[in-house]
């Protein structure tokens, strides 16, 4: 095993990403700090490691996986100043409380919210894959969908439920063919194959073998504003709020919905079920389920909604939720997702609409599993040692959590997850947002988003 500094120099894992966000941000540079240069910028005692390849094409063996992440190099990589996870649950309070005391030159803790120390036994490097399904299954779920949103004499399913593959294509006159009628030629869906419904006031999106958006038209239908179902699931009718909490904040609060009142934490258990029941997705993957991140109230007329956040969480330990910039950050090969859900409840009897950016159903495989972590004092030193010139900032949230990684194309199928510290906070030079992810196992930075002029 190497040291944190040494993991520091891997080339992939290092890499700053000072980077222009996918849909454009007019003042942010882009730049990718390269093992020379982040050796420059570190202290003189820095060793290098031979090793660069942990986000390499991996070795034979995994190929035939389709692995793009080389699980050998990152183990090399781990670093031999962790200490238990178990002992640290205890002593993490007083450790992160240190930081708000400590002077660092590029970093400002004095006003960080340290957010608690999960319920985990052990880290993972996660392999994230859809399941095998076929177009037939995916038939029978949306089948069971329409039923629950009672569509069934809205909808004619031979001609609404369209399908979404680059083997079929689009017809000439630029409709999509129907998932219906393809279901023997589809046979086993491939990656990035899904189907959809998109009427006025039916929504649906099916793809990585579950439902991940869809609306029942609810909420347009009772507002009768001239709104799409579509509009419904992703937030556009959900815009007038009225307040925002943590789901702990806003348990007992209670608001007039469109059949009655319901309280904030009566929803939870309401969705919940929702979700158990089968109607998005077959289960939930081992190990894996939802946690809720905040709740919003918003208006309907005379009544009221809840819109409720949430992301995965895996063996008790959350997925990075909602950055506050964007939903993607560009690391050099690959990408880092963030996980955002948004559930919609106008009634006491369901949800109205939802929109997630993953499916409950993907399976996530555990390639390497330590007990032991960085602390995060340790973390915060180095970002301070090694990137004083790159990384300047206040720190408003610090948290342990799963990143996901992803590749920029659809050439592998497999996503990956890191345990890393993630620290969100302002730049002290631009005012501009940051978002800082460093591994927690191996101490490398994996991404940091944001302003470094």
């Amino acid at each position: 095993m190497k040291s944190v500094n040494s993991c520091l120099m891997l080339t992939l894992f290092i890499t700053i990403i000072c980077a222009a966000c996918l849909s454009g941000c007019a003042n942010t540079d882009a730049k990718i700090l390269s093992a020379t240069e982040s050796t420059a910028a570190a202290s003189d005692n820095l060793s290098t490691s031979d090793s660069d390849d942990s986000l390499s094409p991996a070795s034979s063996a995994q190929n035939t996986q389709e692995y793009w992440l080389d699980i050998d190099a990152y183990r090399d990589a781990l670093s031999d100043t962790r200490v238990s996870l178990t002992d640290y649950r205890g002593q993490y309070e007083s450790d992160a409380a240190s930081l708000t005391d400590t002077e660092y030159e590029n970093l400002d803790f004095s006003d960080c919210t340290f957010q608690t120390f999960p319920e985990t036994n052990e880290l993972s490097v996660l392999a994230i894959t859809e399941p095998e399904v076929t177009a037939q299954e995916a038939w029978n779920l949306i089948e069971g969908w329409v039923s629950y949103a009672d569509k069934e004499d809205e909808l004619d399913l031979k001609t609404d439920v369209k399908v979404i593959s680059e083997r079929l294509g689009i017809k000439d006159n630029g409709d999509y063919y129907s998932l219906y009628d393809n279901l023997k030629t589809l046979g086993t869906l491939e990656y990035g194959e899904g189907a959809a419904i998109s009427t006025d006031t039916a929504f649906l999106q099916y793809v990585g073998g579950g439902i991940n958006t869809m609306s029942t038209g609810e909420i347009s239908s009772y507002l009768k504003n001239g709104s799409k179902a579509s509009g419904d699931a992703f937030g556009d009718n959900a815009s007038d709020t009225v307040k925002t909490g943590t789901p702990e904040e806003m348990a007992d609060e209670i608001y007039p919905l469109i059949d009655g009142t319901l309280s904030v934490k009566d929803g939870e258990s309401q969705i919940e079920d929702f979700y158990d029941s089968g109607i998005l997705f077959p289960a939930w993957a081992d190990g894996v389920s939802n946690m809720f991140r905040s709740v919003t109230v918003f208006r309907l007329g005379d009544v009221y909604g809840y819109d409720y956040s949430a992301s995965r969480t895996y063996n008790g330990l959350p997925f990075v939720w909602k950055a506050k910039t964007m939903n993607y950050f560009y690391g050099g090969s690959y990408y880092v997702s963030i996980d955002e859900t948004h559930i919609y409840l106008a009634d006491s009897t369901g949800i109205a609409a939802c929109y997630s950016n993953y499916v409950g159903s993907d399976e996530m495989t555990a390639l390497l599993s330590e007990t032991d972590l960085i602390r995060i004092s340790d973390i915060a030193d180095l970002l301070s040692q090694t990137f004083a010139g790159q990384i300047n900032a206040s720190i408003q949230t610090a948290e342990l959590v799963y990143v996901q990684i992803e590749e920029p194309d659809t050439e592998h199928e497999i996503k990956y997850a890191l345990p890393c510290w993630h620290f969100s906070g302002t730049s002290l030079r631009s005012g501009e947002d940051m978002e800082i992810f460093a591994d927690a196992l191996t101490g490398a930075l994996v991404s940091c988003y944001g302003s470094h002029d």
